[in-house]
């Protein structure tokens, strides 16, 4: 009885064992599995974000695209409107000889017409019910406003007095430049000036 029982407390024992193990290798699996799924999700993150810095490169090229286009067609319609102000000109120069030739009244109708006024010209227009061909004028466009004109002259003043101080003083006179700068070397010079009068 007691080799029996022996016997079968080893076998529990290894029962245990065996259950122990297969335990063991059940978290395994499941940690295993886990870290699987961890990666996947990973993956899966990087996918989408793959997705959207395509989306965004094409978004981008799209931009681009329509930017191009758009510059391409105010090129057309710029090329389009000097060739209409070039057919303008070149008609505007074609009727002005056939004009000179004529005399008397229509010579003192042109003067009255270049004193008056543009609104004295629309109240003709209105009132004789006809229009005149309209002369194009070249708009001259300024590519340095006159505002940015006098603040650069006024800049443009200022360097070259500095300049010409420390040339003057500082290369010229021996003087340290720095000097140049200061309020006590100018208060020094008027008093001199001062003093000669």
């Amino acid at each position: 009885d007691e080799a029996r029982q022996q016997k079968d407390a080893e076998k529990r024992v290894k029962d245990e064992a065996r259950q122990q193990r297969d335990a063991e290798k059940r978290a395994k699996d499941e940690a295993r599995q886990q870290k699987e799924a961890e990666q996947r999700a990973k993956d899966e993150v990087q996918k989408t974000k793959d997705a959207e810095q395509r989306a965004q490169a094409v978004a981008r090229k799209q931009q681009t695209q329509t930017v191009t286009q758009k510059t391409e067609n105010a090129e057309k319609q710029s090329q389009a409107l000097t060739q209409k102000i070039q057919s303008a000109d070149q008609q505007a120069t074609i009727k002005a000889p056939s004009q000179k030739g004529e005399k008397g009244a229509t010579s003192k109708v042109k003067k009255t017409e270049k004193s008056a006024t543009h609104e004295d010209q629309r109240t003709k227009e209105q009132k004789n019910g006809e229009t005149e061909p309209v002369s194009h004028k070249r708009i001259r466009i300024r590519l340095i406003p006159i505002w940015l004109r006098i603040i650069l002259l006024l800049v443009l003043v200022i360097v070259s007095v500095m300049t010409g101080a420390v040339v003057g003083y500082g290369m010229l006179g021996g003087g340290e430049i720095a000097e140049v700068f200061k309020e006590s070397t100018w208060t020094h010079i008027l008093d001199l000036v001062d003093k000669g009068k």
